[in-house]
């Protein structure tokens, strides 16, 4: 009975902070900037829980997530990915994660864009555009730092951006903290809280030209032409995690962000690969699965190997598809 009361407490809590927050006026807005890349997740496996792992984080994709799970990784892991954006962008994700530290980078990137004036008059001459994100995340248990709570990580991130689009550029650094915790609900399983808060340093810059909690863009002749801050990326996350093992349990997520509303999450472990299905609050349904290649071949090399594709549809933009290859090290 003890553990149900645990869980429901967790989950009682968690869902009190998404009405008190202060963030929750802006929950149904659009991306505010070109920086919501970081915003968009990575990893097939992730994203086909409809992104829902900020109270889950826990492989390498933590990084991007929630670094406070890195604070209980104690293996190591990498995944690339390719993500069709709608057969309009591209996204490329790389991630990789050793013990309590993680990095990442994130790239957007078009075809060739058609250059009109401001009356919307063709000019005759083409330019593309692309953004660069890239990622730097560390995780700690508390007992570590003298608190004493083992069942509590911490996390730090470092996020850089930079973008081009014709003439301009844009550039800048934010900070965000977070935290993951633990409940042990039985031998298999565990409910998990996790929270990230962003940009909590926020200055005008550490030097000139490279700002912090901002972007800043300038034209060809370093001219500013626009700053704004990072976009808002707290996030608030539940998770489930049953027995806890890597071919067999479910995994459940719900995860609320202040860029995207509400996402939510399903995850089924099986000896040969998972399966996973996933939304998200602007109506997009997302559906993946997963093969472990070592399941195919006792004793082989890529016992480690796991490759995971998924969908993503949504009423307005129509569907996506994204492929990740990921390994354990």
């Amino acid at each position: 009975m003890k553990k149900y009361i645990k869980i429901l407490g967790l989950f009682s809590i968690s869902f009190a902070l998404l009405f008190v927050t202060p963030y929750g006026s802006s929950a149904a807005e659009e991306y505010a900037n070109t920086a919501a890349i970081f915003e968009m997740g990575a990893g097939a496996r992730t994203l086909s829980m409809g992104g829902a792992f900020i109270g889950l984080a826990d492989d390498e994709n933590a990084a991007v997530y929630n670094p406070a799970g890195l604070a209980f990784f104690d293996r190591g892991g990498v995944n690339t990915t390719y993500d069709n954006k709608f057969n309009e962008l591209t996204f490329n994700t790389a991630v990789g994660a050793i013990g309590h530290v993680g990095v990442a980078g994130v790239q957007l990137s078009s075809g060739l864009i058609d250059v009109v004036d401001r009356y919307g008059i063709d000019t005759g001459e083409t330019t593309s555009y692309s953004s660069t994100g890239l990622i730097g995340s560390f995780g700690l248990l508390t007992d570590k730092v003298g608190l004493g709570a083992r069942n509590l990580g911490i996390g730090l991130q470092v996020r850089s951006y930079t973008s081009t689009l014709h003439k301009t550029t844009g550039s800048g650094v934010s900070l965000s903290l977070s935290t993951l915790y633990r409940a042990d609900l039985g031998p298999h399983s565990v409910a998990q809280v996790g929270i990230v808060v962003p940009s909590v340093v926020a200055v005008n810059s550490f030097f000139d030209g490279f700002p912090l909690g901002k972007i800043v863009y300038v034209d060809s002749d370093g001219d500013t032409v626009h700053e704004e801050l990072f976009p808002n990326s707290f996030g608030l996350g539940v998770g489930l995690k049953t027995g806890l093992g890597k071919t067999s349990g479910i995994n459940m997520g719900l995860d609320w962000r202040a860029q995207g509303g509400f996402r939510a999450g399903i995850e089924g472990r099986f000896p040969v690969g998972d399966l996973r299905f996933g939304a998200t609050g602007d109506g997009s349904i997302t559906a993946g699965g997963g093969l472990r290649l070592g399941a195919l071949s006792a004793g082989s090399v890529l016992e480690t190997v796991r490759l995971d594709g998924g969908l993503t549809w949504q009423a307005d933009l129509g569907l996506s598809w994204i492929l990740s290859f990921s390994a354990e090290v």
